[in-house]
């Protein structure tokens, strides 16, 4: 959403507005239902529904209901009427990148290697400070059999 409209809205109705954006780039209208547009940008049905009212008053979009008597109704279709939004759009925005194109100032995540943990240590002998220790119990454990032989 260009700037200057997104200053309307605060940082969950512009998600929201970003899944009708990128809907409407894609088909030309938005036929995805609340639930679904509430999971994908994580936030509440309520939400979804406030920042397309909100679009909707400020003349950025319209909302066909399709009402269906006596059967569930079909998701409604949000169409983007703004020109400033739909040139936005046209241009490409941020969301056209192509995703082989490296982002800048990002790391290429791998996950972690767990192969580590099924293999046995590779010394049968302990660490350093499990040395130490067990020498200690070994002193202690001599100590007292000398003394319970003695007494």
């Amino acid at each position: 959403m260009p700037p200057a409209l997104a200053c309307k809205f605060t940082v969950s109705e512009l998600a929201v507005l970003r899944i009708v954006g990128d809907e409407v780039r894609q088909h030309g209208h938005c036929a995805r239902c609340v639930d679904e547009i509430a999971a994908r940008t994580r936030v509440c049905r309520r939400m979804v529904q406030t920042a397309l009212r909100e679009a909707a008053r400020l003349g950025l979009l319209t909302i066909e209901e399709r009402r269906r008597e006596g059967r569930r109704n079909l998701p409604n279709v949000v169409r983007i009427v703004s020109k400033e939004w739909t040139m936005w759009l046209a241009r490409g925005g941020r969301a056209s990148r192509p995703s082989a194109e490296p982002l800048i100032g990002c790391k290429k995540m791998h996950p972690t290697d767990s192969s580590y943990k099924n293999q046995r240590s590779r010394s049968s002998e302990p660490s350093f400070a499990a040395r130490g220790q067990q020498a200690d119990l070994a002193a202690q454990h001599h100590k007292s059999r000398l003394s319970v032989s003695k007494g």
